[in-house]
This record gives structure tokens, C-alpha cells and sequence, in this order.
């Protein structure tokens, strides 16, 4: 589709953009909104606020005393943690760690920067690693899912418009 005009902290420019769906009524509507971008002045403007990919992985427990425990611990291990990553990549790099507790389920978000790739890959292989980390650390944790439902992705503006 398009082009489409975008504009914000990286730059104005035009893109055509991959529209992948079988939906075909979704077309026309998607083609007046490219159009409409290119009449206005500035087009859709977008701000990049940061750049890195996330994933949220979930651990149980068998009591939220214990789920805080290993988050708080886990806290202090900051390096480890980030060493871990280091050995799964020559690129990812752990640079966050946001723990919340629901009862006795312990969700972890993990930020990583991943270089000029969009890193999807990277940070899923790097949270599987951390994984069974801290599940060889953390016996009494139980494997939850390797996606939490709390992950976002890394959008570079000048190659995809969301």
C-alpha cells in the first residue's frame, strides 16, 4: 500500500507498505487512509520514544511469599542474568528487568537491545535461555509460558509503519 507519508523525530519520507491480508474490503480502506497521509502536510507523524525489543515470560510459584522472594532475588542478580543473554548472542543485550507478581504467578519482562535487527528471534532465544536459568536456580519455580502476554516489539519508523 501506498506511498505513505510519516513523519517524526526520524525524518519525513514516503513508503509503500506490505499490507498482508485476505481481507479484501480492508484494502480500499487502507489505500484512502495512504492517500490521505500524502494530503496532508506533515502525513502521519510518530515519535520514537525507544528502541528495544521485550519478552515477558511467566514463572508459578507455589505461593506469592515465594514469587516475590525470587523476584527480589532476582534483582540483585542483574549481571548474571545479563550474562546469561550475552551467551546466547553476539548482539542482545539485557538492559531491563521488570518483575510483577499476580498470587503465585511471577511474570518477568525482560528488555533487550538487539543491534539493527528487529531482534524477534534474539530476545525469544534469550529468554528461553534465562529460563533455565533461573529454573536450575529457582527449583520451587515452575515453567509457566515463554510469552506472558506483557512483550512489545521493536519498530524501526523509516523500514515499517504500525
Amino acid at each position: 500500500m501506498g506511498p505513505i507519508k510519516i513523519s517524526g523525530s526520524e525524518g519525513q519520507f514516503s513508503a509503500h507498505a506490505p499490507l498482508a491480508t485476505y481481507e479484501s474490503p480492508v484494502w480500499p480502506s487502507v489505500g484512502r487512509g495512504a492517500k490521505l497521509s500524502r494530503l496532508t502536510e506533515n502525513g502521519i507523524v510518530t515519535t520514537l520514544i525507544d528502541e528495544k525489543m521485550t519478552r515477558s515470560i511467566l514463572l508459578i510459584a507455589p505461593d506469592a511469599a515465594v514469587a516475590n522472594n525470587t523476584a527480589r532475588q532476582l534483582q540483585t542478580e542483574f549481571a548474571e542474568l545479563a550474562a546469561v543473554v550475552g551467551q546466547t548472542s553476539r548482539f542482545a543485550e539485557l538492559i531491563g528487568m521488570h518483575p510483577q507478581i499476580t498470587a503465585n504467578l511471577l511474570f518477568i519482562r525482560f528488555e533487550f537491545r538487539t543491534g539493527d535487527a528487529s531482534g524477534h528471534n534474539m530476545a525469544t532465544l534469550a529468554a528461553d535461555h534465562l529460563i533455565a536459568h533461573i529454573l536450575t536456580r529457582y527449583p520451587q519455580m515452575e515453567y509457566g509460558s515463554i510469552s506472558g502476554n506483557c512483550a512489545a516489539t521493536k519498530s524501526r519508523p523509516r523500514s515499517t509503519a504500525s
